[in-house]
């Protein structure tokens, strides 16, 4: 073994508190999402664990960046790794224009004015709303 016992155990002492470039990385991530979605910090604690936008943003996070489940699980307020895996698992069978209308179901809505509408969706309301037929 290279190095004496006191050597390492400085190093160890040294790297206690040190967060890499991934964690700054995942951080900005986790902002950007909030403030996409209009989210608090503190909101995350009150939605539901598996909430459509938990998700969104734990999928971004492991696409992006090399955080843990468990740290994901625990910055999400998601519950157990497990879980944030098994739902990042699922799969999405949606479409992207259904991906948004799940999503816009989450969104307040001053928030759903920025985001593109379903192809043919305009159509479908007008023809199936009340006087149609």
């Amino acid at each position: 073994m290279l190095g004496s016992e006191a050597f390492r155990q400085e190093l160890l002492a040294a790297m206690v508190g040190r967060v890499g470039p991934s964690h700054y990385g995942a951080e900005r991530i986790v902002k950007e999402e909030l403030g996409r979605m209009g989210w608090l910090e503190e909101e995350l604690r009150g939605r539901p664990k598996g909430h459509p936008g938990k998700v969104v943003i734990a999928r971004r996070l492991r696409q992006e960046t090399t955080m843990s489940l468990k740290w994901i699980a625990k910055r999400l307020q998601m519950g157990t790794w497990t879980y944030v895996s098994n739902l990042l698992n699922q799969r999405v069978e949606a479409s992207p224009s259904q991906e948004v209308l799940l999503l816009c179901q989450w969104l307040p809505l001053e928030q759903l004015s920025g985001l593109p509408a379903p192809a043919g969706g305009a159509a479908r309301v007008a023809a199936s709303g009340p006087g149609a037929g």
